[in-house]
Protein backbone atom coordinates (compact mmCIF):
# COMPACT_ATOMS: atom_id res chain seq x y z
CA UNK A 1 0.00 0.00 0.00
CA UNK A 2 2.75 2.56 1.12
CA UNK A 3 4.91 1.86 -2.25
CA UNK A 4 1.50 2.65 -4.20
CA UNK A 5 1.41 6.07 -2.73
CA UNK A 6 5.17 6.52 -3.31
CA UNK A 7 4.47 5.46 -6.67
CA UNK A 8 1.09 8.27 -7.06
CA UNK A 9 3.41 10.44 -5.34
CA UNK A 10 5.97 10.34 -8.22
CA UNK A 11 3.33 10.74 -10.83
CA UNK A 12 1.68 14.06 -9.41
CA UNK A 13 5.15 14.93 -9.22
CA UNK A 14 5.95 14.40 -12.44
CA UNK A 15 2.59 16.19 -14.21
CA UNK A 16 3.06 19.20 -11.78
CA UNK A 17 6.98 19.77 -13.35
CA UNK A 18 5.89 19.66 -16.68
CA UNK A 19 2.90 21.96 -15.75
CA UNK A 20 5.98 24.59 -14.37
CA UNK A 21 8.24 23.80 -17.35
CA UNK A 22 5.11 24.23 -19.54
CA UNK A 23 4.51 27.62 -17.55
CA UNK A 24 1.26 26.62 -17.54
CA UNK A 25 -1.18 26.92 -14.70
CA UNK A 26 1.92 27.73 -12.40
CA UNK A 27 0.30 28.24 -8.83
CA UNK A 28 -1.72 25.30 -9.56
CA UNK A 29 0.99 23.24 -10.03
CA UNK A 30 3.21 24.63 -7.54
CA UNK A 31 0.61 23.52 -4.82
CA UNK A 32 0.67 20.20 -6.29
CA UNK A 33 3.99 19.36 -6.21
CA UNK A 34 4.08 20.30 -2.45
CA UNK A 35 1.51 18.38 -1.36
CA UNK A 36 2.77 15.27 -3.78
CA UNK A 37 6.22 15.62 -2.05
CA UNK A 38 4.94 16.30 1.37
CA UNK A 39 3.27 12.59 1.03
CA UNK A 40 5.53 10.93 -1.15
CA UNK A 41 8.21 11.52 1.58
CA UNK A 42 5.92 10.33 3.92
CA UNK A 43 5.20 7.18 2.43
CA UNK A 44 8.86 6.74 1.09
CA UNK A 45 9.23 6.60 5.31
CA UNK A 46 6.48 4.44 6.03
CA UNK A 47 8.01 1.99 3.52
CA UNK A 48 11.40 2.09 4.85
CA UNK A 49 9.72 1.21 8.28
CA UNK A 50 7.30 -0.97 7.59
CA UNK A 51 9.45 -2.95 4.99
CA UNK A 52 12.03 -3.34 7.93
CA UNK A 53 9.64 -4.21 10.11
CA UNK A 54 8.04 -6.97 7.98
CA UNK A 55 11.99 -8.75 7.79
CA UNK A 56 12.28 -8.61 10.99
CA UNK A 57 9.04 -10.39 11.66
CA UNK A 58 9.54 -12.92 8.93
CA UNK A 59 13.32 -13.77 10.38
CA UNK A 60 11.93 -13.81 14.41
CA UNK A 61 8.71 -16.42 13.45
CA UNK A 62 9.17 -17.80 9.81
CA UNK A 63 12.82 -18.65 9.54
CA UNK A 64 12.08 -21.42 7.42
CA UNK A 65 9.95 -19.45 5.26
CA UNK A 66 13.57 -16.87 5.01
CA UNK A 67 15.98 -19.47 4.65
CA UNK A 68 13.83 -20.57 1.20
CA UNK A 69 13.09 -17.40 -0.19
CA UNK A 70 17.14 -16.72 0.60
CA UNK A 71 18.58 -20.10 -0.58
CA UNK A 72 20.79 -20.00 2.35
CA UNK A 73 21.45 -23.77 2.53
CA UNK A 74 23.69 -23.63 5.61
CA UNK A 75 23.66 -21.56 8.84
CA UNK A 76 25.82 -18.90 8.11
CA UNK A 77 27.85 -16.47 10.36
CA UNK A 78 25.75 -13.72 11.97
CA UNK A 79 25.84 -11.42 10.08
CA UNK A 80 24.16 -13.28 7.44
CA UNK A 81 24.52 -11.93 3.72
CA UNK A 82 21.87 -11.55 1.46
CA UNK A 83 20.79 -13.43 -1.84
CA UNK A 84 20.26 -11.16 -4.53
CA UNK A 85 19.90 -13.27 -7.18
CA UNK A 86 21.28 -17.80 -6.97
CA UNK A 87 21.04 -20.72 -9.06
CA UNK A 88 19.72 -23.44 -6.46
CA UNK A 89 20.97 -27.48 -6.61
CA UNK A 90 18.45 -28.73 -4.81
CA UNK A 91 20.27 -32.05 -5.53
CA UNK A 92 23.26 -30.90 -3.74
CA UNK A 93 21.57 -28.45 -1.36
CA UNK A 94 23.69 -25.60 -2.06
CA UNK A 95 23.73 -22.49 -4.88
CA UNK A 96 26.27 -22.86 -7.94
CA UNK A 97 26.14 -19.39 -7.78
CA UNK A 98 25.07 -16.57 -5.82
CA UNK A 99 25.32 -12.95 -6.08
CA UNK A 100 25.48 -11.77 -2.05
CA UNK A 101 25.10 -8.56 -0.81
CA UNK A 102 27.54 -9.24 3.08
CA UNK A 103 25.65 -8.60 5.91
CA UNK A 104 22.59 -7.65 5.22
CA UNK A 105 20.08 -10.56 5.53
CA UNK A 106 21.41 -10.32 9.11
CA UNK A 107 20.92 -7.39 9.94
CA UNK A 108 17.28 -7.38 8.51
CA UNK A 109 16.29 -10.84 10.15
CA UNK A 110 17.46 -10.16 13.61
CA UNK A 111 18.61 -6.66 14.10
CA UNK A 112 21.95 -7.69 15.68
CA UNK A 113 25.28 -8.51 14.39
CA UNK A 114 25.83 -11.46 16.61
CA UNK A 115 22.48 -13.76 15.90
CA UNK A 116 22.17 -16.38 13.71
CA UNK A 117 19.79 -17.52 10.97
CA UNK A 118 19.52 -20.80 10.53
CA UNK A 119 19.80 -22.86 7.13
CA UNK A 120 17.70 -25.16 5.23
CA UNK A 121 20.13 -27.83 6.52
CA UNK A 122 19.67 -27.53 9.95
CA UNK A 123 15.95 -26.38 9.63
CA UNK A 124 15.36 -30.20 7.39
CA UNK A 125 17.36 -31.87 10.98
CA UNK A 126 15.91 -29.98 13.20
CA UNK A 127 12.03 -30.97 11.36
CA UNK A 128 13.43 -34.37 10.88
CA UNK A 129 13.48 -34.65 14.57
CA UNK A 130 9.84 -33.11 14.91
CA UNK A 131 8.57 -35.70 12.52
CA UNK A 132 9.77 -38.70 14.60
CA UNK A 133 8.54 -37.73 17.48
CA UNK A 134 5.33 -36.50 15.66
CA UNK A 135 4.86 -40.89 14.79
CA UNK A 136 5.39 -41.08 18.25
CA UNK A 137 1.90 -38.56 19.12
CA UNK A 138 -0.26 -40.09 16.28
CA UNK A 139 0.54 -43.98 17.22
CA UNK A 140 -0.75 -42.68 20.29
CA UNK A 141 -3.32 -40.84 19.52
CA UNK A 142 -4.70 -43.64 17.68
CA UNK A 143 -4.30 -45.72 20.54
CA UNK A 144 -6.00 -43.83 22.93
CA UNK A 145 -8.88 -43.34 20.22
CA UNK A 146 -9.26 -47.12 20.35
CA UNK A 147 -9.13 -47.33 24.72
CA UNK A 148 -8.77 -44.03 26.55
CA UNK A 149 -8.40 -45.62 29.34
CA UNK A 150 -4.10 -47.08 28.29
CA UNK A 151 -2.20 -44.71 30.68
CA UNK A 152 0.88 -45.87 28.54
CA UNK A 153 -0.73 -44.35 25.54
CA UNK A 154 -1.97 -41.38 27.49
CA UNK A 155 2.17 -40.82 28.91
CA UNK A 156 3.25 -40.86 25.19
CA UNK A 157 0.89 -38.55 24.09
CA UNK A 158 1.75 -35.62 26.63
CA UNK A 159 5.20 -36.29 26.02
CA UNK A 160 5.01 -35.94 22.14
CA UNK A 161 1.20 -33.95 21.47
CA UNK A 162 3.71 -30.69 20.62
CA UNK A 163 5.28 -32.58 17.22
CA UNK A 164 1.78 -34.15 16.20
CA UNK A 165 1.10 -31.81 13.17
CA UNK A 166 5.05 -32.72 12.29
CA UNK A 167 3.88 -36.43 12.46
CA UNK A 168 0.44 -35.99 10.36
CA UNK A 169 2.61 -34.70 7.05
CA UNK A 170 3.16 -38.40 6.72
CA UNK A 171 -0.56 -38.95 5.49
CA UNK A 172 0.49 -37.83 2.32
CA UNK A 173 2.68 -40.80 2.02
CA UNK A 174 1.16 -43.73 3.83
CA UNK A 175 -2.02 -44.11 5.51
CA UNK A 176 -0.38 -46.10 8.73
CA UNK A 177 2.53 -43.20 9.98
CA UNK A 178 3.38 -46.04 12.75
CA UNK A 179 5.13 -47.85 9.79
CA UNK A 180 6.83 -44.86 7.77
CA UNK A 181 10.12 -45.58 5.82
CA UNK A 182 13.31 -43.92 6.15
CA UNK A 183 12.70 -42.53 2.70
CA UNK A 184 8.85 -41.36 3.82
CA UNK A 185 10.40 -39.53 6.79
CA UNK A 186 13.02 -37.41 4.56
CA UNK A 187 10.14 -37.02 1.45
CA UNK A 188 7.45 -35.64 4.48
CA UNK A 189 11.37 -33.20 5.87
CA UNK A 190 12.17 -31.91 1.99
CA UNK A 191 8.34 -30.91 2.18
CA UNK A 192 8.96 -28.43 5.27
CA UNK A 193 11.07 -26.29 3.61
CA UNK A 194 9.81 -25.62 -0.03
CA UNK A 195 11.89 -23.64 -2.18
CA UNK A 196 10.74 -20.30 -3.27
CA UNK A 197 11.01 -19.61 -7.24
CA UNK A 198 10.99 -16.04 -6.63
CA UNK A 199 14.41 -15.33 -5.87
CA UNK A 200 16.15 -18.31 -7.25
CA UNK A 201 16.59 -20.65 -10.08
CA UNK A 202 17.07 -24.20 -10.55
CA UNK A 203 20.25 -25.49 -11.95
Amino acid sequence: MSAGYVTASVFVLGISSWYLLKGRDIEFAKRSFRIAAAFGLASALSVIVLGDDSGYVVGENQQTKLAAIEAMWHTEPAPASFNLIASINEAEQKNNWAIEIPYVMGIIGTRSLTKQIPGIVEIKARNKQHIINGIHAVVALTALRGNPADAAAKTAFDQYKADLGFGLLLKKYTTNVANATPRMIQQATDDTVPLSRSRCSSA
